[in-house]
C-alpha cells in the first residue's frame, strides 16, 4: 500500500458518491470503493486508519475489476485453517451501475482478496 497521509491533508480520495464503505474490524480501518460524480465512476480503493484518520490509497491491486458505483457490498472474514486451505479476508461487491452518469447495470459478482504483496481481485 501507498504511504498514509493526514485526513485533510495530502492525499484524500476524490469526493463521490454511491461508493461502498464497509468497515473492516480486523484492521481498525474503513474500505472505500468505487462510487462516482456526474463524470465518470471509479475503480480506486482507498484505506481509512480510523485510528489515526489516515488515508492510503491502495495501489498494489491485481486482476480485473469494473468501476461501479452503488454496489451491494460485504467484508467477508478469513476462512479454512488446519486441514485446508486457507481463503484469506475479501471485499464481496454484486451489481450497481457502471460506465459514468446513467451507465449500464452490472449484474457481476467481484471479489477481492487481501494479500501481503497484492490485492487479487477475483469474479
Amino acid at each position: 500500500m501507498s504511504q498514509a497521509t493526514p485526513l485533510g491533508q495530502g492525499f484524500t480520495p476524490w469526493r463521490r458518491a454511491h461508493p461502498c464503505l464497509v468497515p473492516d474490524p480486523v484492521a481498525g480501518s474503513l474500505l472505500l470503493f468505487g462510487g462516482g460524480d456526474a463524470e465518470k465512476d471509479f475503480a480506486d480503493l482507498s484505506v481509512l486508519h480510523t485510528g489515526s484518520s489516515y488515508w492510503e490509497r491502495v495501489l498494489n491491486m491485481t486482476g480485473d475489476f469494473e468501476a461501479r458505483a452503488s454496489p451491494a457490498c460485504a467484508l467477508l472474514p478469513a476462512a479454512g485453517g488446519a486441514g485446508s486451505a486457507a481463503v484469506p479476508r475479501s471485499l464481496l461487491m454484486h451489481g450497481g451501475l457502471g460506465g459514468g452518469g446513467e451507465g449500464g447495470k452490472r449484474n457481476t459478482s467481484q471479489q477481492l482478496f487481501f494479500g501481503d504483496a497484492a490485492w487479487a481481485w477475483a469474479e
